[in-house]
């Protein structure tokens, strides 16, 4: 999909490029991979074909800060990108559709939504229609690129004794900004237990 690729920038956050993170990259176009082991990644997947982005985080935190940082990360570095949404991806997910691209096209074309939308793609919902909070995390997510500062600065000016999960966080965030997100299911959750953490 043409308009997918001009709108939307593909992220996948990984530890070290392990888990089903193969599957995912062959579904999709040109995604950028963030990992706190680029050297791993490198071996498993090569640097050729894949962009492939190390990421430092700070030592001794808990695996939620750890996650909580590697996301606040990405989304800094997304920030300075042009395109309209960023995909953001989870290393374990499982797509339910064989063209994932498509449908992330025709759920967050304007025809059904805008572009001030954000939308986490990893639970039902219907069309715009705003919906709360249930536990499938932050496995699959696509935001709003213009706004991402704003919510980089949120989730930084937090505290670090002070954090709550990221996924907890990044609605507190948008609720600050008013930003309304929107549901649909592209991915379930491959079942592995999450291994972001220091390594």
């Amino acid at each position: 999909q043409e308009v997918f690729r001009y709108r939307h920038s593909v992220v996948v956050i990984s530890k070290d490029c392990q888990r089903n993170i193969v599957n995912i990259l062959d579904k999709l176009t040109n995604p950028t991979v963030y990992t706190q082991n680029r050297i791993s990644c490198v071996e498993k997947l090569g640097d050729v074909k894949y962009n492939i982005q190390g990421i430092d985080v700070s030592p001794g935190l808990s695996k939620e800060n750890t996650y909580y940082e590697v996301y606040s990360k990405v989304l800094a570095a997304e920030s300075q990108k042009s395109k309209v949404y960023t995909l953001i991806l989870e290393d374990d997910v499982v797509f339910l559709s064989r063209t994932p691209e498509r449908v992330v096209f025709e759920h967050t074309t304007s025809f059904f939504s805008n572009d001030n939308l954000w939308f986490d793609c990893s639970k039902r919902g219907y069309f715009n229609r705003i919906t709360g909070h249930n536990g499938n995390k932050a496995l699959c997510r696509i935001h709003n690129t213009k706004h991402l500062p704003k919510l980089v600065d949120c989730l930084n000016s937090i505290p670090q004794v002070a954090r709550i999960p990221v996924d907890l966080q990044l609605r507190s965030c948008r609720q600050l900004y008013s930003f309304n997100e929107s549901r649909f299911l592209l991915v379930q959750h491959g079942g592995l237990e999450s291994t972001i953490q220091n390594i």
